[in-house]
């Protein structure tokens, strides 16, 4: 993705270390020392997208394997046999509590149920997949950036149908919006972001030439929020009417806290909060870089540092 080669460079350029240990001051109620707390992948691979998942855990996809930090921060790695991707990217939870997972580079999806056994489901060659969600009917949907598609997966039969999207492009992440009528997604290399029924009618927008949309989620006031690398902070309505907000130097990952605030990742290496108005309300320094972002228990939000091989763990409010 053209997001990760651009990291790279700019984590070289902006001298980024894993060593750095200092913190921003919160205000108020949050979080001004110790906020941060660092889970070290030894020998593991590079972790992607993080969630809450079963067993009071934060799970995350890697390198041909699922991570998962248990209640009490010990490190666990599910390797996946058969996986033919570099990365197990973007991941998501099933109803039933299974871990749902993209091979990213390949064309792969895959199941991984409580008792750790995987099962994977054949799409489209060329397919691409990258994100990832459960749709309100029991499906799976997914980006299927090359073939210019949105996948639909049937658990219960392994049936694929793909949705070819009206521009051509290469999508990226998506999400239901509140409610679950319709799935917005990104297209990173077009500078696009758009939204399809789940009859498969499609409403696209245009972007800003270079902005590269990237994660996006659906916000506690109706509408979707996604972030550009080199934009910032995009809330879009459900018709459409957008407006950018400058949150910080090349956001990434974004979640929403059970706070109902909004949390992104910075790449330089910082989490920001922000609220519903799109203004900056905490900051947090990690000690590495940041790229995707996950609500865990509480008002805990996790960060993965793919670079890094770290995972962070950042309590946003003060304790006690």
């Amino acid at each position: 993705m053209r997001w990760v080669r651009a990291a790279a460079v700019l984590l070289v350029a902006m001298g980024v270390s894993a060593g750095s240990t200092a913190f921003a001051s919160g205000g108020g109620g949050l979080c001004s020392s110790n906020c941060v707390t660092t889970f070290v992948q030894r020998g593991a691979g590079r972790p992607f997208a993080i969630t809450q998942g079963p067993r009071h855990s934060e799970w995350f996809g890697q390198s041909r394997s699922i991570g998962r930090i248990g209640r009490s921060g010990k490190v666990f790695r599910y390797r996946v046999a058969g996986a033919q991707g570099t990365d197990i990217s973007w991941i998501t939870v099933g109803p039933d509590k299974s871990i749902w997972f993209v091979e990213r580079g390949t064309s792969g999806i895959g199941r991984m149920n409580k008792n750790g056994v995987v099962r994977q489901y054949t799409i489209p060659d060329g397919a691409n997949p990258q994100g990832i969600a459960m749709g309100p009917n029991g499906d799976v949907y997914f980006t299927e950036g090359g073939i210019s598609s949105i996948g639909r997966l049937n658990p219960r039969t392994g049936a694929v149908h793909s949705y070819l999207t009206p521009g051509g492009g290469f999508p990226l992440d998506l999400a239901f919006a509140p409610g679950g009528t319709s799935l917005w997604y990104t297209e990173e290399f077009d500078d696009r972001v758009g939204h399809m029924t789940l009859d498969g009618t499609f409403t696209e927008y245009d972007l800003p030439a270079g902005v590269s949309p990237l994660r996006i989620v659906a916000g506690p006031d109706g509408a979707m929020w996604f972030t550009e690398l080199r934009g910032g902070l995009v809330r879009v309505t459900q018709d459409g009417q957008m407006t950018t907000y400058q949150v910080g130097d090349f956001p990434i990952g974004i979640t929403v806290g059970r706070d109902g605030m909004l949390y992104v990742a910075l790449f330089a290496g910082s989490l920001v909060q922000v609220n519903l108005q799109g203004q900056v309300t905490g900051q947090w320094t990690l000690p590495g870089s940041a790229f995707q972002a996950g609500r865990g228990a509480g008002t805990d939000i996790w960060v993965t540092d793919y670079y890094g091989r770290h995972v962070y763990r950042v309590t946003p409010y003060a304790q006690g």
